[in-house]
């Protein structure tokens, strides 16, 4: 079943109203529009409340419910971010995007036009230790807007 339903919910500690837009929803998982500038999941300066984690989890609070990110999108990033709703089959969602054989396929707006297809090798800061893990993302061109001020490309994150 397909529902798409938009929801503003008030953050007491940022005292901002930060919809909470569901694209889909059945038994077992939901899909949120992700906004830019919202973080996925806390980290050391961002409070639970403040992240689409927290706001999923008190949306979901009075059905019962402790919804878990089943992936993340980089705070600046918007997209589609997924929830597992029941504890009972967690394991089997996270494994989802654990296993090789799951593609990460993503549309992005660029600056410019860039070649046609490519990979993007860089090093980026490891989320569990303070080192530097290889992140690597192909890419082809889609669509070229008048004057190429900007592209749209689809992206497959391969590692990182």
């Amino acid at each position: 079943m397909l529902t798409r339903h938009c929801v503003s919910m008030q953050v007491p500690q940022m005292r901002k109203k930060i919809p909470i837009e569901i694209l889909y929803e059945d038994q077992w998982i939901v899909a949120i529009n992700k906004l830019p500038r919202i973080g996925s999941v806390p980290a050391p300066e961002l409070p639970l409340p403040a992240t689409m984690l927290g706001k999923v989890q008190r949306y979901f609070a009075p059905a019962g419910l402790t919804p878990y990110v089943l992936h993340r999108l980089d705070y600046a990033t918007s997209g589609v971010l997924l929830f597992g709703k029941h504890q009972q089959n967690r394991q089997d969602l996270e494994g989802i995007f654990g296993d090789e054989r799951t593609e990460k396929k993503y549309v992005a707006l660029v600056k410019g036009m860039p070649r046609p297809k490519g990979i993007i090798s860089k090093k980026l800061p490891a989320r569990t230790h303070n080192i530097l893990v290889e992140a690597q993302t192909r890419y082809a061109l889609l669509r070229v807007f008048p004057g190429k001020i900007a592209s749209l490309v689809e992206a497959f994150i391969s590692t990182g």
